[in-house]
């Protein structure tokens, strides 16, 4: 009789590391589920700087032919002021006009550019709020799978002391 209890303490030891085993395994298994989606987002992240800098780099190449093609607006305009041959009069009112709708589209430039830096700015915000919340899901997974660890530990540990 005593052979059969030592026995079935020993199957019930067995089965206990077994279970603490499948238990391990399937930690280790949602580890890297969850490092597969790390790298996921990692890399569409990565993506999304790429084409945020190509985008930058088109905007800067959009306004440097802006500020030219102002510069030579602005040069072509005082040489035919200087060569015209109307009255002194008309030519300072049409300069004075041409000077004010420069600096309306100068500053209508300016105003563009300021917004889009601005929704730049709120995009970034997004993308690094969005990366905190998907940082703080991916803490709180390990955490909660180590009570779950502990709770089939404890549950383990009754059915042995049974």
């Amino acid at each position: 009789m005593g052979k059969v209890v030592a026995l079935k303490k020993s199957r019930d030891r067995l089965l206990a590391q077994l279970d603490r085993q499948s238990a391990e395994g399937e930690q280790a298994a949602l580890e890297v589920k969850l490092l597969g989606e790390q790298l996921a987002e990692a890399r569409d992240q990565a993506a999304r700087w790429e084409a945020q800098a190509q985008d930058g780099l088109s905007t800067i190449s959009r306004l440097k032919d802006c500020l030219e093609d102002g510069a030579a607006w602005g040069g072509e305009g005082g040489t035919t002021a200087e060569e015209g041959g109307g009255p002194p009069q008309a030519d300072e009112s049409a300069e004075a006009r041409a000077a004010r709708l420069q600096g309306e589209v100068v500053s209508g430039q300016a105003r563009a550019a300021a917004l889009d830096l601005r929704s730049r700015a709120l995009a970034a915000e997004v993308l690094r709020a969005h990366a905190a919340r998907a940082a703080l899901g991916r803490a709180l997974v390990p955490l909660l799978s180590g009570v779950e660890a502990r709770l089939l530990a404890a549950r383990e540990a009754a059915a042995l002391a049974r």
